[in-house]
């Protein structure tokens, strides 16, 4: 605990606080994809597009680092920071 402290009190382990603990909702999502990296995120694009068949459809991107979350994605991807 003493450890993660100085981090949850800075702004950078305040950023999506919520999100990182598992606060925010999962809502009624047909697929899920977690890319660790910038790097998996961006890979993953391409295959997002392609498992995307009809409106409907809802995809739920994770992932891990701030780096990942901040690349764009497209407006139907839910992303969510674990």
């Amino acid at each position: 605990l003493s450890l993660a402290l100085p981090f949850a009190l800075s702004k950078k382990g305040r950023i999506r606080l919520k999100e990182r603990y598992g606060t925010w909702q999962l809502g009624n999502f047909r697929i899920w994809f977690h890319g660790a990296s910038a790097g998996e995120v961006k890979g993953l694009l391409p295959v997002l597009s392609k498992v995307k068949r009809g409106p409907d459809d809802k995809v739920l991107l994770t992932s891990t680092s701030p780096g990942a979350f901040g690349v764009e994605t497209p407006c139907w991807v839910s992303h969510h920071l674990l």
